[in-house]
């Protein structure tokens, strides 16, 4: 390993037996003499370095041609410069697994399309290309990676998104403007992808999953994006075990059995988190909440709830935690909650409620804190929380 802060120190004949067996390089934020005086003597001597850390630096592109051992390199923050436009970034770098192009000055979609040849890296596995100008870059040009699991294209102005990769593990393309879920602006193959984020990334209407297989799914953040509804119209369920719809513009859920699975008369749905916070939800049924057995988390607040019907959580018997603050609810009946008996806390702050009733709160045998702040209760009957013989913390303030 040689960090550059000791590589002026060395002599000549020191830094010939370094090259020859440096496997790890850090180069990190050295002025642009330094990088190019000793990436050339690699090349001159022989290099079997692998990890190569070069951020926050000014690079010329032809003085990366020739790094043949290479495995992973990190050229975030860089500037780049391109004296030679007859070499392809990398090119004799056949072995890279690894690749951060992260906040790359300079770097944009055109220079991509340009310089970089990614039918070249067959054995890349990690790419992140995230907070670039990548307007014009087609990412279908990746569809070539078929070994490529983890791909970050976090804030990259991209406004279409076309993957066809069966080995994707981890996605994240969010804050980007994809406008909608519907082709061409979005064509991904999801066989195998386990994380999905397209969270902020300006997508609006109807989120229809007919096009989207999410098998092995079990992150999807679609949050802070303007979808009014969500469809499916096959029989696969929609089980990640995390699941973030919040700050959209949901009213319900247009498809009554959206985590249902039709292929398996004992399927149960294997999600765990579900946030469907800051949107306009009015109603929510039993029989949509129903699959949902493993559910240990549920965020409902700050939507236009203001009535529940007495079975509508009776399925949820593995929920720890439920916020349904912000709401418009008057009055919860006392069966409400029944047959939970894990719930670890409960939020019903900033609702109408004038009373609760004796009973609500009885199978909330574990419950630790309860909110119940900013409502208009006036009352409580003697036996309210008679049972809540774990509960450690209560507010009732501003009512």
């Amino acid at each position: 390993y040689l960090h550059s802060g000791v590589a002026g120190l060395i002599s000549q004949q020191q830094q010939q037996s370094f090259y020859s067996q440096l496997s790890t390089l850090d180069l990190s934020q050295s002025p642009k003499y330094v990088i190019k005086s000793v990436l050339n003597k690699m090349s001159k001597e022989g290099n079997v370095v692998e990890k190569l850390f070069l951020s926050n630096s000014q690079i010329d592109f032809s003085d990366l041609i020739n790094l043949t051992s290479l495995l992973e390199i990190d050229l975030s923050f860089c500037r780049f410069e391109f004296s030679n436009s007859s070499y392809f970034f990398l090119q004799n770098s056949k072995n890279l697994q690894k690749l951060l192009l992260y906040n790359s000055k300079g770097l944009s979609g055109e220079i991509l399309q340009k310089h970089f040849k990614f039918s070249l890296f067959s054995q890349l596995t990690y790419l992140d290309l995230s907070n670039n100008n990548l307007v014009n870059f087609s990412t279908d040009s990746l569809k070539i990676n078929r070994n490529l699991e983890h791909l970050i294209l976090f804030n990259s102005r991209l406004t279409s998104l076309q993957i066809d990769l069966d080995n994707l593990v981890y996605l994240d393309a969010s804050w980007n403007s994809l406008q909608n879920m519907t082709r061409p602006s979005i064509s991904v193959s999801f066989l195998s992808t386990k994380s999905v984020s397209l969270k902020s990334s300006s997508l609006a209407g109807c989120f229809d999953l007919t096009d989207y297989v999410f098998e092995q799914m079990e992150t999807i953040d679609l949050s802070f994006n303007q979808l009014s509804c969500i469809r499916k119209q096959y029989r696969y369920a929609l089980d990640p075990v995390y699941l973030d719809l919040s700050h959209n513009l949901l009213d319900s859920f247009s498809d009554e059995k959206l985590f249902e699975n039709k292929m398996l008369e004992t399927y149960q749905n294997k999600m765990k988190h579900l946030d469907l916070s800051v949107n306009q939800i009015e109603a929510i049924s039993r029989s949509q909440l129903a699959p949902l057995v493993n559910l240990e988390y549920l965020n409902l607040s700050h939507n236009r709830l203001a009535y529940l019907e007495n079975s509508t959580f009776q399925r949820l018997v593995k929920l720890k935690k439920m916020d349904l603050s912000a709401n418009q609810l008057s009055g919860l009946s006392d069966r409400l909650f029944v047959p939970i008996s894990f719930m670890q806390y409960l939020n019903l702050s900033g609702n109408r409620l004038s009373g609760i009733e004796s009973g609500l709160f009885g199978s909330l045998t574990n419950l630790a804190t309860l909110d119940l702040s900013q409502n208009r209760i006036e009352r409580f009957d003697e036996n309210t929380f008679q049972r809540l013989g774990s509960l450690s913390e209560l507010r009732l303030s501003h009512n």
